[in-house]
C-alpha cells in the first residue's frame, strides 16, 4: 500500500504568490507608462513652442517688428469661462494669424488642465523681442525667446519671462 497521494492542482498560497508577482509587474508597467505618455506630450508641447517661435520670426522678416503675433504679456488657455486668459482667437494678426491660432489650439489640446499652459510676451519690448512658454508635466516651463536661447525652470526669474 502507497501511503503517499498523487497531487493535482496548485495550492492557494501558490496562486496568492503568482496572483501578488502578476500585479507587482502591472504596477511596474502601468508606472513607466504614464512617464512615457507625460515625455510624449512634453514634446508634443516643445514642439509647437518651437512652431511659434519659426512664426515670430518670419513675421520679423516680413515687417520688422513682432507685434503682430501677440498681444503684450498674456497667458492663453483652452476655453474656460474662469480664467482671464485669452483664447487662441486673440493669438495674433497680420498674414501668420490662422497658423499661429492652430498651433495654439494644438499646444492647449494637450493639457489636461487649462490654467496657465501657455504665455506669450516679455517683460522687454514686444517689437524687437519676445518670449514663449509652455508648461510641461513636472510643473516647469519650457521658455524660447528671441535671444535664440532656450531653458527649461520654474516660471518665476530671467529665464522666461525676460526672453530667455
Amino acid at each position: 500500500m502507497s501511503f503517499l497521494k498523487s497531487k493535482k492542482g496548485f495550492t492557494l498560497i501558490e496562486l496568492l504568490v503568482v496572483i501578488s508577482i502578476i500585479g507587482l509587474l502591472a504596477s511596474v508597467v502601468l508606472t513607466a507608462l504614464n512617464t512615457a505618455r507625460d515625455k510624449s506630450r512634453d514634446a508634443a508641447v516643445k514642439r509647437g513652442a518651437n512652431e511659434l517661435r519659426k512664426l515670430f520670426e518670419l513675421n520679423r522678416n516680413d515687417t520688422g517688428v513682432y507685434t503682430n503675433l501677440q498681444n503684450p504679456r498674456r497667458y492663453y488657455d483652452n476655453d474656460d469661462a474662469t480664467s482671464t486668459a485669452l483664447p487662441c482667437e486673440n493669438i495674433a494678426a497680420g498674414p501668420y494669424e490662422t497658423q499661429a491660432e492652430a498651433i495654439c489650439n494644438d499646444i492647449l489640446s494637450k493639457f489636461p488642465t487649462k490654467v496657465n499652459n501657455l504665455y506669450l510676451g516679455n517683460t522687454v519690448s514686444i517689437t524687437q523681442s519676445y518670449s514663449i512658454m509652455v508648461k510641461l508635466s513636472n510643473d516647469t516651463y519650457y521658455c524660447i525667446g528671441s535671444s535664440g536661447r532656450t531653458s527649461t525652470g520654474p516660471v518665476s526669474g530671467e529665464g522666461c519671462y525676460a526672453n530667455p
